[in-house]
């Protein structure tokens, strides 16, 4: 079962505001939090993949500064932008 699949796009967006969240969970600029178009959504993406796979190698490891509740925002920052791009693409088909 993938990630998107069990994400509640109501209850995701109920807990995640972009603007609040993915300054404090990945390094990005205000133009890119304000941008939502397919590239800057595939761009966020990989920079959330990347961190949650470096603080998924954190917790594994036993690492002190792992982190669960950034952990846990990561991965709903993921889901909820992973299901905006599928929702993106099924509305816009090349």
């Amino acid at each position: 079962m993938s990630l998107i699949s069990r994400a509640n796009p109501a209850v995701l967006k109920s807990r995640y505001d972009r603007a609040r969240d993915l300054p404090r969970l990945v390094a990005v600029w205000p133009a890119d939090v304000a941008d939502a178009s397919l590239p800057a959504r595939l761009r966020l993406l990989g920079k959330l993949r990347n961190a949650l796979r470096r603080e998924r190698q954190r917790g594994l490891a036993g690492h002190w500064c792992y982190d669960l509740s950034r952990h846990a925002g990561l991965l709903a920052a993921y889901r909820y932008e992973a299901a905006a791009l599928a929702e993106m693409q099924r509305s816009n088909p090349r």
